[in-house]
């Protein structure tokens, strides 16, 4: 009655002896690609990120105009002023 680990001890040794089959058998299962891309969370970020820096330049151009007038703005501001305005229109 107290040989109950020797059948245990044998099926051990055999799983350890046999890993690497079990290992590269595990590893040649495909599981479908994952939900989303490696790095696409931090993207979302970065995009967020972008979008605020956008969006306190153009309040910036703003706050320029409110007190020196459109004739303040260098062409630069122009064009981002001017692009701005195209992408909330295309967005509402």
């Amino acid at each position: 009655m107290n040989d109950w680990w020797m059948p245990v001890l044998l099926i051990a040794a055999l799983l350890w002896f046999t890993r690497h089959r079990w290992m590269t058998w595990f590893s040649s299962i495909n599981f479908g690609e994952p939900p989303h891309q490696p790095g696409e969370r931090f993207q979302d970020y970065d995009a967020a990120r972008k979008r605020r820096q956008e969006r306190d330049e153009v309040d910036r151009i703003l706050e320029k105009i409110a007190a020196s007038g459109m004739s303040s703005l260098s062409a630069k501001e122009k064009s981002l002023l001017e692009q701005a305005s195209k992408r909330e229109k295309r967005n509402s």
